[in-house]
């Protein structure tokens, strides 16, 4: 297949529950672009991203590389700077790659 995006949003709808199962839901879509809040975030490839190629959604908590090493922050559209976790403010050249986080697990009570 050509052109299979690296990244599209699973369409949930507008009435998910929040606590909805996955397999319950009679129909999902997807497209490029985040339609609804409650979209997915679907990545084919769990690996770091090149910063050069593409940036993470405004705000977006991911791990960034710097210097060997990685840390968490997020990119600011506004200011074009990075913000890295313990470390302060950053150049958009100065982060090479960035990566996104595992979703949190839930915890069942």
């Amino acid at each position: 297949m050509n052109n299979i995006p690296e990244k599209i949003w699973l369409n949930l709808g507008e009435e998910v529950p929040d606590d909805a199962d996955f397999h319950d839901l009679s129909e999902v879509t997807w497209s490029e672009n985040k339609v609804f809040d409650k979209d997915v975030e679907y990545v084919r490839k769990s690996e770091w991203i090149n910063a050069k190629e593409r940036l993470p959604e405004d705000g977006e908590l991911v791990l960034v590389s710097f210097d060997s090493s990685r840390f968490t922050g997020y990119y600011d559209d506004d200011d074009e700077m990075w913000y890295i976790d313990g470390l302060g403010i950053y150049e958009l050249t100065e982060i090479s790659h960035w990566c996104p986080l595992p979703a949190v697990p839930k915890l069942n009570n």
